[in-house]
């Protein structure tokens, strides 16, 4: 019965975002591809609404639950009664695959084998580490058992003598809520969290690459994404890595699709902004996340439409993140402890930033992760660009607007976490460990999804005369 619960906890959060994403998401021509890029977008929503939802109503509800529940239901009524009796038109977006393709069989088994695989190992691994690897049960998972334990006394869980306490609420608040449904805690909660992301950003990807560029050009993202075991190694670990590499590339999905489509750009930048400023609200990373993002649009649209059109598209993007970026601020203010990377800050930072050994000491700890081939912790990004080199590329990819906003993006992360480690208060050495291959797990579905939009044409065409995917 407590199993049942937490999946109709699961099943309220996927109406949310359904409703969420119906509302905003720019629809591509197939009913199927509706149905799969909004799933993953819906889950992904919901749980970021239904998170926040939990944590605004804690002052009132943390003795009385039923209260959570209240209020999920008078956000299904608003949104639902919003598309029912509003005059709102879902405005299409012409698919880029072409006519139907039939996709090569052996691809097809490949990629439903190893996505078997890696659910397998999923399972297993959470069976083996049902409270997640340690920054699961010692930031997350610890802080989800204050929230649903600590009835008056909830701000605990901020207290500084915590480990990380300032950390965003999304993951604890989500497992939070899933034992509120239940009405006990079970190990559960934090599993089916973690299954969920494991599982949407999977979906995302290839039902993003199938609107974009066609069936085979899917299932060879998908391939490459569940082909990496550091993305199962730490879905099943519990972390927040995961989910932020999901809101960073629903984010990147969305700008794609606005791209792509001038009448209903506006929703799906807003769209695309609520996604990013949830990866806020998931990680301090987040933040730099959003930023980049925000930051890229407005560059790439000034070079492209000039600064009206920029300025407009930015202040869309940000009219999504906003809500979610002032729910974020209200908690760094009202309730978290000073973050250790801002609070360490003093005369000491100056002489980090003049080191040339701690320059050395990064870059090196970073490309070795680029390269490294590790089982359970790689994200070979470096194989990317090899794989374009020997297979070539499409220049009219790179072109793309979209396409251009989220390399930039990306770039702009990867320095952002350079710096971040600059300026650590802690010792490198300590802070260099263990980070990389998980901050690697943010960029990691963007840069299969710009991957496999850049690929040639020739993957499309095979002996047998399937159809070419026209782009």
């Amino acid at each position: 019965m407590t199993t049942i619960r937490m999946f109709l906890g699961i099943g309220a959060a996927l109406l949310i975002g359904w409703l969420t994403v119906t509302i905003a998401q720019p629809r591509p021509g197939r009913r199927s591809e509706v149905f799969w890029l909004r799933l993953p977008l819906a889950l992904g929503a919901g749980l970021g609404v239904t998170s926040i939802n939990y944590f605004l109503w804690m002052p009132l509800a943390a003795p009385r639950p039923w209260l959570f529940a209240l209020g999920e239901l008078s956000i299904i009524i608003g949104l639902g009664g919003y598309l029912k009796f509003s005059r709102y038109r879902m405005a299409e977006i012409p698919s880029q695959n072409g006519s139907f393709q039939k996709l090569p069989v052996f691809l097809m088994l490949s990629f439903w084998l190893i996505s078997a695989l890696a659910f397998i190992n999923f399972t297993l691994r959470s069976l083996t580490q049902q409270h997640g690897n340690w920054d699961a049960w010692a930031i997350w998972n610890l802080a989800a058992r204050f929230l649903y334990r600590g009835g008056e006394h909830w701000r605990n869980t901020f207290s500084p003598l915590l480990f990380h306490g300032d950390y965003p609420l999304l993951i604890p608040a989500s497992v939070s809520r899933l034992w509120s449904f239940a009405g006990k805690e079970s190990l559960y909660g934090s599993w089916l969290v973690a299954l969920a992301f494991f599982s949407a950003t999977i979906i995302l990807l290839v039902a993003a690459i199938r609107v974009l560029r066609g069936g085979v050009y899917a299932l060879i993202g998908g391939l490459v994404l569940v082909s990496a075991t550091a993305f199962t190694v730490y879905s099943a670990a519990q972390i927040a890595d995961v989910p932020t590499g999901f809101y960073m590339l629903a984010a990147g999905v969305l700008i794609l699709l606005a791209s792509e489509n001038s009448v209903s750009q506006y929703r799906a930048l807003v769209l695309a902004g609520f996604f990013a400023g949830l990866a806020a609200w998931t990680k301090n990373e987040g933040w730099l996340i959003c930023t980049a993002l925000g930051l890229t649009l407005l560059l790439v649209c000034w070079s492209r439409s000039g600064r009206s059109a920029a300025v407009k598209a930015t202040l869309q993007f940000a009219a999504g993140a906003a809500p979610v970026l002032v729910v974020v601020v209200i908690f760094k203010i009202v309730y978290a402890p000073p973050n250790d990377l801002l609070a360490g800050q003093d005369a000491r930072t100056l002489a980090r930033l003049v080191d040339p050994t701690s320059y050395w000491q990064i870059l090196k700890r970073l490309l070795y992760q680029l390269v490294r081939l590790d089982v359970k912790t790689s994200t070979p990004l470096i194989l990317i660009p090899i794989y374009l080199l020997i297979l070539g590329w499409r220049i009219k990819a790179l072109r793309r607007p979209g396409f251009q906003v989220i390399a930039g993006a990306l770039l702009i992360v990867l320095v952002g976490y350079f710096f971040i480690f600059l300026l650590t208060p802690h010792p490198l050495d300590w802070q260099l460990e263990d980070p990389p291959p998980r901050l690697f797990l943010h960029l990691w579905p963007s840069v299969i999804l710009l991957f496999v939009l850049a690929l040639p044409e020739s993957f499309s065409t095979s002996k047998g005369g399937n159809p070419q995917v026209k782009s």
